[in-house]
């Protein structure tokens, strides 16, 4: 081999050995931005994942303000008692029915985590269907209730019924 030709195998040697480690250079950048693109990847799913539990916890709470506010509309303190009363009897005229409130309780709750309770004996009288609209007027108010005991007594025309209706207190 002539003097030209052994420089150009060196040199075609050497060129090929430059770009293989250049290369091997470039896959190991490459390799090490996959390595990272890869954990900030995992990264934004974490933090996704926090965004969407932070979301549904966010709805969770929404959610139980409106429980909470639909419990505390469905008991009666005991300042709303006399306004309570005075509704049964506006219920009363409004059924055409004759009311008499015989007796009222309230038992305080035992402790922060109970219920107390406002009971009361009702008597009324009126025609048969008055009678049943005002029974059906009571069920439908948006207190926790309990109507207890209830006696139907017919005399003449009009129709009497007596009963305790209970009502949950906070």
């Amino acid at each position: 081999m002539n003097n030209k030709t052994l420089i150009k195998l060196i040199f075609s040697i050497t060129l090929v050995a430059i770009l293989v480690v250049s290369n091997l250079y470039l896959i190991s950048i490459i390799s090490g931005g996959l390595e990272k693109i890869a954990e900030a990847k995992k990264e934004i799913i974490v933090e996704q994942n926090k965004k969407n539990n932070f979301s549904n916890v966010s709805q969770n709470i929404r959610q139980l303000d409106i429980i909470q506010n639909r419990i505390e509309n469905a008991l009666i303190s005991e300042d709303e008692v006399v306004g309570f009363i005075d509704l049964l009897e506006d219920i009363a005229e409004e059924s055409q029915v004759n009311v008499s409130i015989d007796r009222v309780d309230f038992k305080e709750p035992e402790n922060d985590n109970k219920l107390g309770l406002l009971s009361m004996n009702l008597s009324f009288s009126g025609s048969w269907e008055s009678v049943n609209f005002y029974i059906k007027n009571i069920e439908e108010l948006k207190y926790t209730k309990r109507i207890n005991s209830i006696r139907f007594s017919k005399n003449n025309q009009n129709w009497s019924v007596n009963f305790t209706l209970e009502i949950k207190t906070n």
